[in-house]
Parts: C-alpha cells; structure tokens; sequence
C-alpha cells in the first residue's frame, strides 16, 4: 500500500471514528431530551391530574352547597304552606265558633273598640244571616253601658265584603274588624311562637 493509500485510508478510519463518535454523541443527546421530555410529560400528566381532581371536587363542592339550597329552600317553602295552613285554620275555628260563643267575641271586640257609643256595626252577609242582628247590638251596648259609655250602637243596611267579624264605622272613620284582618294582623305578632310549636325538635 502507498504512502498516498495509507494517508487515505487513514483520513477514512478517522472520519469514520468521529462520525462514529458523533453519531453517538448525538444518539446520548436524543437519549437525554426524551428522557426529559418523558419527565416533563409526567410531570405535565400529574399536573393535569391534580388540576382535574381539584376542579372536580370543586364542582362537587358547588353541586353539594347548590343541592343544600336547593333542600333548604324546599324546606322552607313546606314550613310556609304549614304556617299558611294553621292561620287559616285559626280563622276557620274563629268563624265556626258556636254561635253564642261568637256572638259574644263580637260583641266583646266592637264594646272595646267604640270610642262614642253612637257607631255602626257593618257586617258580612254569612253573619248577618247567621247571627241575631239585634241580640249582637244589644250585647255590645250591654257592654258599653257597663263601661260607662252610653250605648247606642246599631246595625247598618250596608253589608260589608267580608268572611267574617265586623266593620265599625264611626262617621266617617271605618275599623275593619274582619276576621281576616284580625288574624292577618295578629300574624305578625304570633308566626314566631307558631313556628316554635310546630317546627320544635
């Protein structure tokens, strides 16, 4: 072999020996970025996981407080039609009480209410038949003589759009009486202990 072929020969074994090494070089950084794209992709995997599984609690979260409202204001709902109910039991009752005993309730509320004795009782046709019209008037000014009120109280020709109770007219000053209103009023007054009695654990 010449000179010439040997330094050929040897610029190929050298060429070959670095595009050798560079080859591996080159296979070792390759290695390396999987290696890291691997762990950034776990790394990624994981991250998505937790944001996933705290997105999801959070909407658990959310779905559990919606759900809670939601039974709550049910609840609340029930407890109103219930304390619906039992005042409009209570004006039932008032209304079906016996006629003496109701008579007299009317009586008691129109003496308490009188300031002058000379006012008119204005009533709703179911009491105006119900009732004796002249034993009511006369009950109240019964009453109000024993206050010392002169007792002149009388039965008005107008009937009044009511279920039940009264309207005192005094000239031109009208008090509703009505069992309805009685009631509606005393609401206010009255829900809170209702709501003890009812809803007590």
């Amino acid at each position: 072999m010449s000179g010439v072929d040997r330094i050929i020969q040897r610029i190929r074994e050298d060429a070959r020996s670095a595009a050798d090494g560079n080859l591996e070089k080159a296979r070792e950084e390759a290695r390396g970025i999987i290696k890291e794209a691997e762990a950034e992709a776990l790394k990624k995997r994981k991250d998505m996981l937790t944001r996933a599984e705290a997105e999801a609690e959070a909407a658990k979260e959310r779905l559990i407080k919606a759900a809670r409202l939601d039974a709550r204001k049910k609840e609340l709902e029930v407890k109103q039609e219930i304390i619906n109910e039992a005042f409009s039991r209570a004006l039932q009752k008032l209304m079906n009480l016996p006629e003496r005993e109701y008579l007299g309730f009317l009586a008691g509320m129109a003496a308490d209410l009188a300031r002058t004795g000379s006012e008119e009782i204005i009533l709703g046709k179911r009491d105006r038949e119900r009732l004796d019209t002249e034993e009511l008037t006369a009950e109240i000014n019964r009453r109000l003589s024993e206050k010392g009120v002169k007792g002149n109280v009388t039965l008005s020709g107008q009937e009044a759009d009511i279920a039940g109770g009264f309207i005192l007219r005094r000239g031109n000053v009208e008090i509703n009486c009505s069992l309805e209103t009685l009631v509606k009023t005393r609401r206010g007054e009255l829900e809170a202990e209702v709501i003890g009695i009812l809803f007590s654990e």
